[in-house]
């Protein structure tokens, strides 16, 4: 099956291949599903690995500019469905847990990996959690408050990134950085309406920011 040829349809997320195992940040292994180790053209036991490293925008902690000004705490994004969908087959994580707060690199090791060429990484955006303060007015003067973003998005947020030349060659590892832009999602809430619960501006699923906050999302994941 030429995988790369259905990689930018949401249909990729189901393309049946045979079970693998995914390395998951915290070293555990995770369900997978992927090429078989004795696959391919001379197989790739031979420790051929693709791997994603998950950075942010700015840092955490970290403060960022613009009409905020937010001062970055923690920022979480739980994936579930990550599929890594090539020519040679389809490398695959049930779920993947990022979470960062103190100058965090988590990446996600998928080994091993069918040397080849892949296309797309798609997967579905779970739960996200971003907490810190900002700046806002009205109201509150201008003073500096806490913030709190919660989502559990509804299943068609999610990432479809296209990696260009992006090829796991006999016996290395390719390495791809994809980055979340925790500054153009705060951006894109008004904050002035967003509700003050006791001195913390939360926003939650059921808020009225949320569907701005989840249009920004799609667009700040992004391959650096």
């Amino acid at each position: 099956m030429n995988c790369a040829r259905v990689a930018a349809a949401v249909v990729a997320l189901a393309i049946g291949c045979d079970p693998g195992q995914v390395s998951m940040p915290d070293g555990g292994i995770g369900d997978a599903g992927g090429v078989p180790s004795d696959a391919g053209d001379g197989g790739h036991a031979d420790g051929s690995a693709f791997e994603i490293e998950w950075r942010t925008a700015p840092k955490v902690p970290d403060s960022a500019g613009g009409p905020w000004r937010p001062q970055f705490e923690l920022a979480r994004f739980d994936l579930t469905d990550v599929r890594v969908v090539g020519d040679v087959g389809v490398l695959a994580a049930a779920t993947v847990e990022l979470e960062f707060s103190d100058d965090d690199k988590p990446a996600t090791r998928f080994e091993p990996a069918a040397p080849g060429r892949y296309a797309t990484v798609l997967g579905r955006i779970a739960y996200v959690e971003i907490r810190g303060s900002l700046d806002v007015g009205g109201e509150l003067g201008g003073e500096r408050v806490d913030f709190v973003i919660e989502d559990r998005p509804p299943p068609q947020v999610g990432l479809a990134l296209a990696l260009g030349d992006a090829e796991v060659k006999p016996g290395e590892t390719k390495r791809v950085r994809i980055r979340f832009d925790l500054r153009a999602l705060v951006d894109a809430v008004d904050w002035d309406a967003v509700d003050n619960e006791d001195g913390t501006l939360e926003l939650e699923s059921d808020g009225p920011q949320i569907e701005a906050f989840r249009t920004a999302l799609a667009g700040a994941i992004r391959l650096e």
